[in-house]
């Protein structure tokens, strides 16, 4: 079958309303109608033929059969509840043998999805069904397409010298990166198809392909310029694009050892985009994922495995670009200064009281901030945001680049100026924790993967689960009514997480080893 999705209308409708309450209705069975008692009927028949055949008794066979010639005319469907077994949480051991040679390479993305369902990653990855094709642009084209565009856009600006890749993004106006971003899109839609655009360039599409097209055009328009104006409010120079690791790359981040298994688990993957600056011994660095939907960091996420992408990504590059000036003669030191989301979207915001076009487009621009952890030295923020650390424009409102709140009034022992949030600043120490932890996290998930486990444990806030929207339901049959399956329940508590990381991260960082 085909993935769910959720209605774009929703997060219209949160946008032109933010205020609203929303509320999710549990799952509940329904009866007193022929379809309900037909699935209490069939519900009760495995209960009787699987979960206590053990203790059942001629007397409960003839009673069920009694039952069961009531919906004669409902066999079929009788007969497929009484053929229904659950799955296993775990692989055969011979299955587990057959499957850990195919395992012991890991992208980042596919252990977060193990972290997210075990069992949504053995039917993805292992068992590797698939959707049936559509010719329609789907959401992982739309995000091809962004990303392909965009390397192009900064391999075209890019120079030998980073102070000269500097240069042409801060001498390019809007106009000119939208012409190139332009291009851009168009050469990655060719690349699909010659029944998309013209040779003019025009969308020649019909149907929902061309009016994701315009959507496409529309947002690689406005987030270029953003990306733009990120680039020239601070100092540091894009550098490396779609910058690909893999298991031939000597680093021990990538180079995960779990107990009890030989060899070690080897991580790849591919980072959007790292930004440095280069101040003669030392460099200082960033990295940055671009995100499509709605994403925010959580360390109560990355506690639970789900985000472990930006921290690995951080990791592999203050190596590899240490070991890059090595080649180059320079020993310097490598400094982290921001790990961050970039969201790629066209947001929905309320609109101002004015209708002056700049305060609605910096509205806009503030949900285009780049989210995540900032280095908590103000040399580190000011080098990505410049002015931000001047407590008189703390004051003014939030941070136009870097996804920072300030308080405008001491609260609860945060004098004026300072950020909300959950340590959205960190030290040297917290980076070093955060990354530390990481490994123990990926060491624990490879180590269930290789051991075979595949349990169905999706996660869920309250409101909403891994599952809603699982292009393997269908398959999956996770039902909280009727079999009393339970997700695993995250309480996002973020100051928790955060300590717990720290602890944990901080005891594997000075035992010289990850466990």
């Amino acid at each position: 079958g085909e993935e769910l999705e959720a209605s774009y209308i929703i997060s219209r409708i949160r946008g032109i309303l933010p205020g609203i309450v929303e509320e999710k209705a549990a799952p509940t069975g329904a009866f007193g109608t022929i379809s309900s008692d037909v699935y209490s009927f069939t519900g009760m028949m495995r209960e009787q033929l699987y979960e206590k055949k053990e203790e059942g008794n001629d007397d409960d066979l003839k009673e069920l059969a009694v039952l069961y010639s009531l919906y004669r005319d409902k066999k079929a469907l009788a007969d497929e509840a009484a053929g229904y077994s659950d799955v296993e949480d775990k692989l055969s051991d011979d299955a587990t043998l057959a499957a850990q040679k195919g395992l012991f390479v890991q992208s980042v993305s596919k252990l977060e999805e193990y972290a997210g369902c075990e069992y949504k990653y053995f039917l993805n990855y292992m068992l590797r069904l698939r959707e049936r094709d559509s010719y329609q642009l789907d959401q992982m084209q739309f995000g091809n397409v962004m990303h392909g565009a965009l390397e192009k856009v900064f391999r075209k600006m890019d120079e030998k010298d980073p102070k000269d890749t500097y240069l042409n993004w801060v001498q390019a106006d809007d106009a000119a990166l939208s012409a190139k971003m332009k291009e851009a899109i168009d050469t990655e839609f060719r690349a699909m198809s010659d029944e998309l655009l013209s040779p003019e360039g025009e969308i020649i599409a019909e149907g929902r392909n061309r009016y994701i097209m315009k959507n496409i055009y529309e947002l690689g328009d406005r987030t270029i310029k953003n990306l733009g104006m990120q680039i020239r409010g601070g100092e540091m120079s894009p550098r490396f694009y779609e910058n690909k690791f893999n298991q031939r790359d000597d680093f021990a981040s990538t180079s995960i050892a779990v107990p009890g298994v030989a060899g070690n688990v080897k991580l790849e993957g591919k980072i959007d985009r790292v930004d440095i600056l280069d101040k003669g011994d030392t460099i200082y660095l960033r990295v940055i994922d671009y995100k499509t939907g709605n994403k925010d960091f959580s360390y109560s996420d990355l506690f639970y495995g789900k985000q472990l992408q930006l921290t690995v990504y951080l990791s592999v590059m203050v190596e590899k670009v240490k070991k890059i000036y090595k080649n180059l003669g320079r020993d310097v030191k490598v400094v982290p200064v921001g790990m961050y989301y970039n969201p790629v979207k066209d947001p929905y915001v309320e609109k101002p009281d004015s209708l002056d076009e700049e305060a609605i487009e910096k509205a806009i621009r503030r949900e285009l901030r780049l989210k995540g952890l900032t280095g908590e030295e103000p040399e580190y923020q000011e080098m990505q945001e410049k002015g931000i650390t001047d407590p008189e424009r703390r004051l003014e409102g939030p941070a136009d680049i870097l996804g920072m709140d300030f308080y405008s009034k001491a609260y609860k022992g945060n004098p004026p100026g300072s950020p909300k949030g959950t340590h959205v600043l960190v030290n040297e120490d917290d980076f070093e924790n955060i990354e530390s932890f990481a490994g123990v996290k990926i060491k624990e998930l490879a180590g269930d993967m290789l051991k075979g486990s595949i349990r169905r444990n999706p996660f869920t806030d309250g409101r909403n689960k891994t599952c809603d929207f699982c292009k393997y339901n269908d398959i999956c049959r996770f039902d909280q009514v009727n079999r009393g399956d339970r997700a695993v329940y995250i309480k996002s508590d973020d100051e928790k997480a955060f300590q717990t990381i720290s602890n944990i991260g901080g005891a594997a960082k000075n035992s010289g080893k990850v466990e």
